[in-house]
């Protein structure tokens, strides 16, 4: 596509003039929007050719408007020219120059008009190809979205999510062992909230058990990470049953309608708990849970990575007690940076890079949250409660030895 600076230049000499009076002819003509095409294309030939026509003269006005002042119709101009230079002979045309003339003019409107059509059709094809080359970024990125997780990703994601309806189902839920019966004794009360936990820690051991970085582990090692971090997986676990709304949580797993007598256990677990540790803990407790729900989002995957990483996160539990040393340090660190890595594209697969920075961020907030009041529960446990009532299982879970 040529320009009208590119037109003009491969015109002869004497076809110069008679192209701009093209383009000034349909400058007249046209409408107020044609008319500043046209005005580009006359400020791009008056830079190249530095001069005037003869025939238009370009003006800016004090109101900034370019106008044209049409010389050819001014007589006293004209004949002002005529007593300053004379009548060159070279201007006088013969009737076939005339003709040439037309014929040329002709060729030149033509031209200009091409090259107005022209730039007109780009400009209104830019905005769709724009679209279109936005709408193929999002395509890819789409696409390329899809590859974050791998076929061995998902082949482990199912895994870890069949070892914890199994382990689940293994064990009988507490709802289905314990009384609602009110307890004789406040003594008895903290037994029933301690025997709670137990159902859920020896769930959580079984679906650890199916887990192949910690079936490798020696005893020793698996021994160290179930004392000191398991408890710490209560709270995730909870979150992902917690209703907060009423702030109750529910003991099941899987994913079925909650029965009446599972509600009637939720609100019997609830006054449980707020009468043996009262209302500020139950506050501190129900703010955690808040700000799990949030995160976990009732996703089963994300609870299951989440207490995956926090089993092999030597120190986690931030105990005073003397934490051994593991013997196979280097395998628990790959375990952990494997189920890291794995929750990591998980979320990818579902938010943007920002979004999932925050969400892990908040995840780690939340992990000291939950380092701090596991370990005032502990504290409050050995203060208030009579050690020798405490099943062995949670009596070495709680430190209490």
């Amino acid at each position: 596509m040529l320009k009208s600076d590119e037109i003009l230049e491969k015109l002869e000499p004497d076809s110069k003039d008679v192209f701009v009076e093209g383009l000034i002819d349909m400058y007249i003509n046209r409408s107020d929007e044609m008319k500043n095409v046209c005005l580009a294309d006359f400020a791009s030939l008056y830079n190249i050719s530095k001069k005037k026509t003869g025939y238009t003269e370009i003006i800016e006005n004090s109101d900034n408007e370019d106008i044209i002042d049409d010389e050819i119709n001014d007589k006293n101009t004209a004949l002002k020219m005529k007593d300053e230079k004379g009548m060159r002979k070279d201007f006088i045309l013969t009737p076939e120059e005339k003709q040439l003339k037309k014929q040329r003019l002709e060729e030149n409107r033509r031209l200009s008009s091409a090259v107005i059509n022209n730039n007109i059709k780009s400009e209104n094809i830019i905005e769709p190809i724009t679209i279109n080359q936005n709408n193929a970024l999002l395509d890819n990125t789409r696409s390329h979205s899809s590859t974050f997780l791998t076929e061995a990703d998902r082949s482990c994601l199912s895994h870890i999510q069949n070892a914890y309806f199994s382990a689940s189902q293994s064990t009988p839920s507490a709802s289905s062992v314990i009384s609602l019966e009110l307890a004789s004794d406040k003594m008895s009360t903290f037994m029933n909230t301690i025997d709670i936990q137990n159902f859920i820690a020896i769930k959580l051991i079984n679906f650890l058990r199916e887990i192949p970085e910690f079936a490798q582990l020696d005893d020793d090692d698996r021994l160290i990470l179930v004392k000191y971090n398991l408890t710490l997986l209560f709270v995730i676990r909870y979150s992902l049953n917690f209703d907060s709304a009423r702030e109750i949580f529910y003991d099941v797993d899987t994913g079925e309608p909650v029965s009446p007598s599972e509600e009637a256990f939720a609100q019997y677990c609830k006054s449980l708990f707020i009468l043996c540790y009262g209302y500020e803990f139950n506050r501190i407790a129900m703010s955690i849970f808040h700000a799990l729900t949030s995160i976990v989002n009732k996703d089963p995957i994300i609870t299951q990575l989440l207490m995956l990483i926090m089993i092999f996160s030597k120190g986690l539990s931030a105990n005073d007690d003397q934490e051994p040393l593991l013997n196979d340090e280097k395998r628990v660190f790959y375990a952990q940076s494997k189920y890291t890595d794995l929750l990591f594209r998980y979320l990818m697969e579902q938010s943007s890079f920002e979004v999932v920075i925050i969400k892990m961020t908040h995840i780690i907030q939340q992990l000291l949250k939950i380092q701090k009041i596991s370990r005032d529960f502990r504290q409050y446990i050995k203060s208030n409660v009579d050690l020798t009532h405490v099943n062995p299982l949670m009596k070495s879970l709680l430190h209490l030895t």
